[in-house]
């Protein structure tokens, strides 16, 4: 599962839209993970739009895997490590309907 994970000093990358819906699901486990621990952007100037934040100790990479796998209809980034920390993260596509939840 090395594939879905870059090492990399930059932040991160932002993917392109698909105009995909929202699963009712994707969007029970947004509301979850902000929650705990994800963190939604604000909007920026007179944007909707907002993203998910999520990252975790590399001693929960394996949640983080199963949470971007079940976030796929929001276009999760791939994983990335900060370098010379043991924390890994990813972010969604920023979203109006994810502006919504926040």
């Amino acid at each position: 599962m090395e594939g879905d994970i870059v090492h990399t000093t930059h932040y991160l990358s932002y993917c392109e839209c698909y105009n995909q819906e929202v699963s009712e699901q994707s969007k029970a486990l947004l509301v979850g993970l902000v929650l705990g621990d994800g963190y939604l952007s604000k909007p920026n100037g007179q944007s909707k739009k907002s993203y998910l934040d999520l990252k975790y100790d590399e001693k929960s990479l394996g949640y983080l895997r199963w949470v971007r796998k079940q976030l796929f209809d929001l276009n999760p980034s791939l994983i990335r490590r900060k370098k010379h920390y043991h924390q890994y993260r990813f972010c969604t596509e920023s979203r109006e309907d994810i502006g919504e939840i926040r």
